[in-house]
Order: structure tokens, then sequence, then C-alpha cells
């Protein structure tokens, strides 16, 4: 889609929300992640998230491993 649109459309990176989020452990969550990040910024304009809503029974260590992922991989990381 970058290629098409260039600098003019950003990207949402799309992290499983059926499976992934609500049913996979936290490192899963991370491997998710680091790897639509590691694509994505490639992209000028790239925002890690979900594929749509994060579902209430999505497990709180999921979400924060999410978050924790997006600062540790992503492109304004130390």
């Amino acid at each position: 889609m970058h290629e098409a649109f260039g600098e003019r459309m950003g990207l949402c990176g799309n992290i499983d929300h059926i499976h992934v989020l609500p049913l996979g452990t936290p490192d899963e969550v991370r491997s998710a992640c680091e790897s639509a990040l590691r694509e994505g910024l490639r992209a000028p304009l790239f925002m890690l998230g979900p594929g749509c809503e994060i579902t209430i029974d999505t497990p709180p260590e999921n979400i924060r491993a999410f978050v924790e992922s997006a600062a540790l991989y992503g492109r304004y990381a130390d």
C-alpha cells in the first residue's frame, strides 16, 4: 500500500484481536508486535494497532505487552 500512496497515507499495523491479543501469551503478543513494527516502520507513517477493537476478555498482561512492545520496538525507542 505504501508504494501506491507514499507519504500521503499512514498505515496501522494489525495485531490479531481475535486470537493473539485475547488468547495468546504475553510473549506471543510481543512477537506479533515486534514483527508488525519491523515491517511497518519501513513506511514513513506507521501506528501499531489491533486489527479492530481490543475485547473485554483480553488479559491485562497482554495489553501491557502490546503497549510495552510499541515503546521497545517503535521508531523512537532508545
